[in-house]
C-alpha cells in the first residue's frame, strides 16, 4: 500500500457507510457500496450466488456475481469467491482478473 488517493474514508466525506456486500447474499438483493456525496453513485445488485468462474489454470466455484450499474448507466459485473474476495471485474471496455492468490492460514 502506498496510498490512499482516489478512494474515500468513513468521516472526512461521508457520514453514511455504504455496504459492500450483504452478510448472506441472496439473489436479487439490491444495495449502494458507493453513496459519497460529490462522487458518482452505483446501485448493486446480486445476479448469482453460484457463479463457476475460471482464471488461468483455476476455478472458483459458489462465486457471488454482483450488477453494478453506475451513475452514469455504466455497468460492470464484479466476482467474489469465497475465502479471497474480488477475482474478476467484467467492464464493457474490458475486464480485469486475479492475477495471484495465495491461501495463507493462521491459527
Amino acid at each position: 500500500m502506498v496510498g490512499h488517493e482516489g478512494t474515500w474514508l468513513f468521516g472526512p466525506q461521508t457520514q453514511q457507510l455504504g455496504v459492500l456486500m450483504p452478510t448472506h447474499p441472496k439473489v436479487g438483493d439490491k444495495f449502494q457500496a458507493e453513496n459519497v456525496p460529490n462522487v458518482p453513485r452505483e446501485e448493486d445488485e446480486v445476479i448469482s450466488v453460484a457463479k463457476t468462474v475460471t482464471i488461468g489454470s483455476h476455478t472458483y466455484r459458489d462465486c457471488v456475481e454482483i450488477k453494478e450499474t453506475l451513475s452514469d448507466s455504466k455497468i460492470e459485473h464484479k466476482f467474489y469467491a469465497p475465502g479471497v474476495g474480488c477475482i474478476k471485474e467484467a467492464e464493457t471496455d474490458g475486464s480485469l482478473e486475479l492475477e495471484h492468490h495465495e491461501v495463507q492460514l493462521t491459527r
